[in-house]
């Protein structure tokens, strides 16, 4: 019986091992990048965001080139990894300028909230906020 309810218990906490209890899993939208408190035009962008191990991997669009890597994510913290890759195509000089400040938003993300499906991540150090409204 001991056996038994060890093994369930190790169980349980690989399932609800992914470093939150916000379900970050779906399709989002960046619908606000702002920089020192000033709104910024947005591009098309956006994120797809996947359970793995304790981990959230991410991957998506952040204006001009694709991004992908992975996060943790718990109790209003947020801790990108540091293997965070994009490709390397050139766009428009406004479209280079909302995308730099995307990637470092979210690649120096420390905080974030999670609300009626919109996620805030913000770079405190930078002054920078994204936020995405899930999709699906």
């Amino acid at each position: 019986m001991k056996k038994t309810l060890f093994i369930l218990a190790c169980c349980c906490s690989l399932f609800l091992g992914c470093s939150s209890k916000e379900n970050f899993a779906g399709s989002w939208e960046t619908t606000l990048l702002s920089k020192d408190g000033v709104v910024q035009s947005l591009c098309v962008s956006g994120m797809e965001i996947k359970p793995e191990g304790n981990l959230w991997s991410v991957s998506g669009n952040s204006g001009v080139n694709r991004f992908m890597g992975s996060f943790a994510a718990s109790k209003g913290k947020i801790t990108p990894d540091d293997k965070f890759a994009s490709t390397r195509m050139m766009g428009t000089p406004e479209a280079q300028e909302f995308e730099d400040l995307f990637l470092k938003a979210f690649t120096f993300a420390d905080s974030y909230t999670l609300k009626d499906n919109i996620l805030r991540i913000e770079n405190s150090k930078d002054n920078l906020i994204l936020e995405f409204k899930k999709t699906n």
